[in-house]
């Protein structure tokens, strides 16, 4: 589980990734940060750099990208993602989705308000205030939008 806010501890890099797993090999944690798109400033940094409190010394997207690298470690069947791209500029948000689709192994449970993320998606789930607005996919979605002017509900 990814959340909208990125949390990490006070701790190393290192040690915020392998948070609750044992045994995590060098090679998980970079193909997880290659995953996430944190490699290249995990490398400028270094796995032993010490995160501050709630990772202040750390920029937003950093932040997320970690959060993001974290939950990739390890066994899963799901990986949730809720709205956990807010923080990256447009062009790490599309690398991240590339390596997603081309490298992540197991089902993605994506919560986002930004349309770019849920292109990938092949079922997506519109909702507001509670209520099932629509279920398809993006291109059937957008289809129904244009045909029925469907998307005026979505601004009510």
């Amino acid at each position: 589980f990814v959340p909208q806010n990125a949390l990490l501890f006070t701790g190393s890099i290192r040690e915020n990734l392998c948070l609750g797993k044992t045994r995590v090999s060098n090679k998980e944690i970079e193909e997880s940060l290659e995953i996430a798109r944190a490699n290249k400033f995990v490398k400028e940094k270094g796995l032993d750099y010490i995160i501050s409190q709630n990772g202040r010394n750390l920029s937003g997207g950093q932040r997320q990208r970690l959060t993001i690298a974290r939950a990739l470690i390890g066994d899963r069947k799901y990986l949730i993602l809720d709205d956990s791209t807010r923080a990256l500029d447009l062009k790490t948000e599309k690398e991240l989705k590339k390596m997603l689709i081309e490298k992540n192994n197991c089902g993605i449970i994506l919560l986002s308000q930004r349309v770019n993320m849920l292109t990938m998606a092949d079922k997506i789930v519109v909702l507001k205030e509670g209520k099932v607005l629509g279920i398809g996919s993006h291109e059937e979605l957008i289809k129904k939008c244009i045909s029925q002017d469907w998307c005026d509900k979505l601004d009510e």
